[in-house]
């Protein structure tokens, strides 16, 4: 289902539309990410954080909250939207999954 994960209401129709195909959901994978790499903290613009955090953070959390009670009882939501991000001085770090699993632990 093409469409960009940055609008929460796509990613309520994302999982709407998984549900409405299998009937449930087992298995939740997050895996849109977007980067982009400047040569300095005055490089990004507004608007590239905002879509940035929109894609890597938010997406995540409308996909889980939409997802969570459609799940079924065995139903385990995940993250592998997990870029490494590459900053020119040479330091580098990840998002990672347990956060997910910490957010969507109590249903």
């Amino acid at each position: 289902m093409a469409g960009d994960l940055s609008q929460p209401e796509h990613c309520r129709e994302v999982i709407a539309k998984a549900v409405e195909e299998f009937g449930r959901i087992d298995v939740l994978v997050t895996n849109a990410a977007y980067q982009m790499t400047r040569e300095s903290l005055e490089d990004i613009p507004d608007e590239g954080l905002d879509h940035t955090i929109a894609t890597n953070l938010s997406a995540m959390f409308h996909l889980c909250k939409a997802a969570v009670p459609r799940c079924s009882a065995s139903g385990v939501p995940g993250s592998t939207a997990s870029p490494r991000v590459q900053h020119p001085s040479g330091a580098s770090g990840t998002t990672g999954g347990a956060r997910v699993r910490r957010l969507t632990a109590k249903r």
